[in-house]
């Protein structure tokens, strides 16, 4: 073995070696009741909708709408249907079309831009395009 590649392994006091690929990620810290609750509401939206409609893409903002509207419904008391689940899935699915589907990022927004937090934002320089998967850009996602 080469010193590149001992760097990349982790070795365990039992002998053991593993590589180290994948300790930028957490899975065993995602909330397994959550999760749970997550995969019946993907199991009920299958048997509604069909395995796998969503994949044929449904645009951001009505995945966000959705998202708002199952928060605003929990927060308003409403327990008739599992509200955090449903919220939580079309967040995930935003994030999902972000990546594989970025034509759908096609999100209006409501709120004026000559508003005194838009400018703030803008001047504060946080208003950048940054993705996760991209290189930082100077475009701003504000449109004048």
């Amino acid at each position: 073995m080469n010193e590149e590649n001992d760097k990349n392994l982790h070795r365990f006091s039992t002998g053991a070696v593993r590589s180290r690929e994948g300790e930028d990620e957490r899975w065993d810290l995602i909330p397994f009741i959550g999760l749970f609750r997550l995969a019946r509401t993907c199991a009920k939206g299958a048997a509604r909708y069909g395995v796998g409609n969503w994949l044929r893409g449904i645009p951001i903002d009505n995945l966000l709408d959705h998202a708002l509207r199952h928060l605003y419904m929990y927060i308003a008391g409403d327990r008739s249907e599992d509200h955090l689940a449903h919220a939580a899935w079309n967040i995930l699915a935003a994030c999902h079309m972000e990546v594989m589907q970025p034509e759908l990022l096609q999100i209006v927004a409501q709120i004026p831009s000559d508003l005194p937090f838009w400018t703030w934002l803008r001047q504060s320089g946080k208003a950048e395009k940054v993705y996760w998967w991209e290189e930082k850009t100077d475009q701003s996602p504000i449109q004048e």
